[in-house]
């Protein structure tokens, strides 16, 4: 992650806890599902709010997560692997999923367009199908009505 996306992320310049985790969540989803999610955004930004750990924590966190590389050594990871990614990822590029599916032998990857860092909230459905698809599931089964 870059600097400018680690400030981002931090709602670096903004004035207050609220501006702040609105400008790190804005950041982490795109303008089409903000768009066409008002609501649920809102709610994500308030329960951000509630919930979040202290700042030192949140830092301590990020700068775990920012310095974390472990590019050596996901080459052995022999479990099926299903790479899921946002197109429109500010925060983490999709060439880092790129990169990360072609170094575990024969992941799956999978990147949503119109997706951000959040892609698992933002196209929830989708992911959710992806991955049990993955899995080998269909999705739950219903016994036929015998009843006639």
């Amino acid at each position: 992650m870059s600097r400018g996306a680690m400030g981002r992320m931090f709602g670096l310049g903004a004035l207050g806890p609220k501006k702040a985790a609105r400008r790190g969540l804005e950041g982490a989803t795109s303008e089409r599902y903000r768009a066409e999610n008002r609501e649920e955004f809102e709610r994500i930004v308030e329960k951000r709010l509630a919930e979040s750990p202290s700042l030192a924590s949140y830092y301590g966190q990020a700068k775990a997560g920012w310095r974390f590389d472990a590019s050596g050594q996901v080459g052995r990871i022999s479990s099926p692997t299903l790479v899921v990614h946002g197109a429109e990822d500010r925060y983490v590029p999709p060439a880092n999923a790129r990169a990360l599916a072609q170094a575990i032998p024969n992941a799956k990857l999978r990147v949503f367009e119109g997706a951000g860092h959040l892609v698992f909230i933002e196209r929830a459905a989708d992911v959710n199908r992806e991955v049990v698809a993955f899995l080998g599931g269909g999705g739950p089964r219903v016994a036929p009505d015998r009843a006639g």
